[in-house]
């Protein structure tokens, strides 16, 4: 995420209740079991050794302040491994469309869409990456729950 100017808590708020949520959709997932996860997860309580990392990227986000339409797109990953073996990869594409974002600072709409349209497809993520786990009898970890970086403090009302 990249902030080129201190934005106005007042700004991104009018953007969050302005916000409609068109939808989500998963336009692209993969889901990639080496054969040795197999004889790893198979027992919930034998992963200690396994290392779990999760990540995103904004492919892409066009805004049309005329419109008020923000589409862009998001990949979430993630794997488990055991030293530097991938025993385990996930990724997902998502499209995320809001609309009702008429004529709004561009930071905002940036720091917007990497904020409320990541978390928007973290739980379709969380889904299909179970699914996957479910479909290929293993058992892995829970992903975590998303918390912001930086949770605003009390003095922070007036800028973010």
């Amino acid at each position: 995420m990249t902030k080129t100017k201190k934005i106005q808590a007042k700004d991104y708020n009018s953007i969050v209740q302005k916000a409609e949520l068109l939808g989500v959709r998963m336009i692209k997932g993969n889901f990639d079991v080496q054969p040795e996860a197999l004889a790893v997860f198979i027992n919930p309580d034998q992963n200690a050794d396994v290392k779990n990392n999760f990540s995103w990227d904004v492919i892409y986000k066009t805004y049309d302040p005329e419109e008020g339409l923000l589409v862009g797109e998001i990949k979430w990953h993630a794997s488990n491994k055991i030293g530097r073996k991938k025993l385990v990869k996930a990724s997902c594409n998502f499209v995320i469309a809001f609309k009702g974002l008429f004529d709004c600072d561009k930071d905002c709409i940036n720091l917007f869409f990497e904020t409320v349209g990541r978390t928007a497809a973290y739980p379709y993520f969380r889904s299909f990456y179970a699914q996957g786990a479910s479909n290929a009898q293993i058992y892995l970890p829970i992903l975590p729950m998303l918390k912001p970086a930086n949770p605003l403090q009390p003095n922070d009302r007036e800028s973010i």
